[in-house]
């Protein structure tokens, strides 16, 4: 069980709810959690599993377009495993990130760019 790299480009986006409090996935609509009524900076890195069992999974998901990593935002700090579209994410530097989490991910929302859809 090995890393074949680690924490190799940070990112942030904004995540906002729909208008419809419904999130889509694919044919279902699900109702989506209150997390807050103002768009979301999310922020995170990218990152490699331990477990080699994972890295096909996460070739995949480069392969396709997404960074697969750890997330935070200030609902939250903890952070959590996943992927999302590079498309939707802009690069910043290791710098913006300590920055970021060193004030627990509180960003001015009202700057935040706004981003159609999820």
């Amino acid at each position: 069980m090995t890393k074949r790299w680690e924490r190799r480009r940070y990112f942030k986006f904004t995540w906002a709810v729909p208008p419809s409090g419904k999130v889509r996935l694919g044919d279902m609509a699900l109702d989506s959690f209150p997390i807050t009524d103002k768009p979301l900076v999310i922020y995170g890195y990218e990152s490699d599993s331990e477990f080699n069992d994972d890295h096909g999974y996460i070739d995949e998901c480069l392969w396709h377009g997404k960074v697969h990593g750890y997330w935070f935002s200030i609902k939250c700090v903890d952070g959590e495993w996943g992927s999302n579209p590079l498309a939707r994410m802009t690069q910043i530097s290791a710098e913006e990130f300590e920055l970021a989490k060193n004030v627990g991910f509180k960003v001015d929302w009202t700057r935040a760019p706004r981003k159609e859809g999820l």
